[in-house]
This record gives C-alpha cells, sequence and structure tokens, in this order.
C-alpha cells in the first residue's frame, strides 16, 4: 500500500512539473492515473481531497510544491478509497 501511494504522490507531483492546466480536477485525475491509479480511485481520492482544501486549495497545492499535509491527506485518502472499493 505504501508503494501505491508512494506512486500515487509521484504521479501528481510529475504532473505538477509538467506544468498542464486545463481544469483542477482535470489536472489532479491525469495526475493520479500516472501514478498507475484508475479513474473511480482518482475520482474518490479528488473528491475527499475537495472536501477538505476545496478547488481553490487543490489548484494552489499542484501549482506550487505541494505541503507537506497536502501529501499526507492524499495518502490518507487513497487508503480510505482503497478499503471503501
Amino acid at each position: 500500500m505504501k508503494l501505491y501511494s508512494s506512486c500515487l504522490f509521484i504521479g501528481l507531483v510529475s504532473l505538477v512539473l509538467t506544468g498542464c492546466s486545463s481544469g483542477v480536477e482535470g489536472q489532479f485525475i491525469r495526475g493520479c492515473k500516472a501514478g498507475g491509479a484508475d479513474s473511480d480511485m482518482c475520482s474518490c481520492v479528488y473528491e475527499k481531497m475537495k472536501a477538505t482544501y476545496g478547488e481553490e486549495g487543490i489548484d494552489k497545492n499542484l501549482n506550487d510544491y505541494p505541503s507537506q499535509s497536502f501529501s499526507e491527506h492524499i495518502i490518507e485518502n487513497t487508503v480510505q478509497c482503497t478499503k471503501e472499493q
């Protein structure tokens, strides 16, 4: 699970570094899928992150270097979404 979460995070960071930007949700989902997750998992994690950070908070973390708490929440939400699926 730790490896999966790490891959998801690396995918998100990779997307941030490439500078893609066509909507916060789309950007998040593309980065998540680049980390190896499927669309359902990525949507689940996005919705949980949106509930915590709002779209503006997600956008800020995707366009800047993600904060430690943001990164930790991605991992926690990935674990939670895995249990729900």
